[in-house]
């Protein structure tokens, strides 16, 4: 499915639950090279799913989560995917906020 066709929601950054234990600190630090809170159009979609519950788990993006967290920037454009649920629910940070950077 071409980029075209999906659906981009906007939600807020800190509904997102990371399904990464951590950051990485070279992935982060080349999306602050670029990211630019001011202007938004070069951001790709995150990609998420989402339970029964409507619970939001990050698949994709992380480190522009935390990017867009970071700077103030409240909502987060995603794609959300059908189908694909973390198994380890319970071990799960519970936003963005919380990761580490390694």
């Amino acid at each position: 499915m071409g980029i075209g066709m999906r659906s981009v929601y906007w939600v807020e950054v800190l509904r997102l639950i990371p399904t990464a234990d951590h950051l990485d600190r070279a992935k982060l630090d080349a999306v602050l090279g670029w990211f630019d809170p001011e202007d938004l159009s070069p951001l790709q979609p995150l990609i998420a799913t989402s339970d029964p519950e409507l619970n939001l788990y990050l698949l994709d993006g992380h480190c522009r989560a935390w990017a867009l967290w970071a700077t103030g920037v409240e909502m987060a454009p995603i794609v959300v995917r059908d189908g694909v649920c973390p198994s380890r629910l319970s071990e799960l940070p519970r936003d963005i906020s919380s990761l580490p950077i390694l």
